[in-house]
This record gives C-alpha cells, structure tokens and sequence, in this order.
C-alpha cells in the first residue's frame, strides 16, 4: 500500500468503504470520516487528503456535502489512480 500514490490509497479507500458498509437511501456512504480521519486512514497529510478530495469532486467522480461523501462516478474515480 505505501507504494501506491495518494490518490490510488484514497480511491482504493472510497471503494473499499462502499463495498463493505454500503450507501444510505441517498446514496452517500454509511461512513462518515473528516478529512483528517482520512488521511491518517491513508497515511498522508489532512491538506493532500482535501486536495485530493477537491480533486476528485471537480472530475464529478464524488459529491460532497458535510463529512457526506457520494460515489457518482467510480469508472472516473479508478481513473484517476
């Protein structure tokens, strides 16, 4: 894992959180991280995590609201990494 980039961990991350705790009936995942909680999930810093996380929400691949996050588009999402 540390081998891979930073947007690799946090897309690997994202998926992994959907497939094994699912999304609410809004479609944002059941798990709610703050930005730092991600990025000690990932191990890198708070600002790479909500650069990353700004990154992927500009691509359309998510949609944020809050410590919300939904998967849009994951064909984008895996992309990215």
């Amino acid at each position: 894992m540390v081998q891979k980039s930073v947007t690799q961990r946090f897309v690997d991350l994202l998926l992994f959180i959907e497939s094994e705790f699912g999304v609410n009936n809004e479609g944002y995942l059941n798990v709610k991280f703050s930005r730092d909680d991600y990025a000690n999930l990932i191990g890198t810093t708070t600002e790479s995590a909500i650069r990353t996380l700004s990154k992927f929400r500009k691509s359309g691949a998510i949609s944020i609201l809050g410590k919300q996050i939904k998967i849009l588009k994951p064909q984008i999402l895996k992309q990215l990494s």
